[in-house]
C-alpha cells in the first residue's frame, strides 16, 4: 500500500487508501508505444512512413528512460518489486485495448492509469485510453488524476 500511495500522492483523490500490496506482488509499469506517429493520430491526412528500426529503439530507450527517472527510483526506495514493460501497439488496436490485453496477458490482479487532461476536441480526435480501459477492462480499474 505505501508503494502505491507514493506512486499516487500526486492525486488529490485518496484512490490509493483501498490498495494493497501482498508479499510476492509485482507492479508492471507499461508503456505502450504508438502504431501511428503523432501526426496522423491528431487527423493529419498526409503519409509518413512507419519509423525505422533505429528510430523504433531511439522511442523504447526514451520510453524506458522516461520511466527510470520517474518511477524507478521510487519503488527501489520503497523496495517494491517492479518489472519496466514496453510494447509496441498493434495497427489493429488502440492503447486502450493493448493495456488490457497486456494485464490479462500479465495475470494481473487490476490496473492502475493515469488520466489526463484533455480538451473535448482532443477527446473526439484521439480518445482517450484510460476511459477505454475504465471501460473495456474485466479487471478491476484505478483511474487516478495526478
Amino acid at each position: 500500500m505505501q508503494a502505491c500511495y507514493a506512486l499516487l500522492q500526486g492525486s488529490k483523490y485518496p484512490a490509493s487508501d483501498g490498495i494493497v500490496l501482498a508479499p510476492g506482488d509485482v507492479i508492471h509499469i507499461l508503456h505502450v508505444l504508438p502504431f501511428l506517429p503523432g501526426h496522423a493520430a491528431s487527423g493529419a491526412v498526409y503519409y509518413s512512413p512507419p519509423p525505422t528500426d533505429d528510430l523504433q529503439k531511439q522511442m523504447e530507450e526514451d520510453a524506458q528512460q522516461f520511466i527510470g527517472d520517474r518511477f524507478v527510483p521510487l519503488l527501489d526506495s520503497l523496495d517494491v518489486a517492479y518489472h519496466v514493460d514496453v510494447i509496441q501497439e498493434e495497427s489493429f488496436e488502440t492503447i486502450g485495448e493493448a493495456v488490457c490485453h497486456s494485464a490479462v496477458d500479465l495475470d494481473a490482479a487490476a490496473i492502475v492509469v493515469a488520466a489526463h487532461r484533455k480538451s473535448t476536441l482532443a477527446k473526439f480526435i484521439s480518445g482517450s485510453s484510460s476511459r477505454e480501459v475504465a471501460g473495456k477492462s474485466d479487471l478491476p480499474v484505478l483511474v487516478f488524476h495526478g
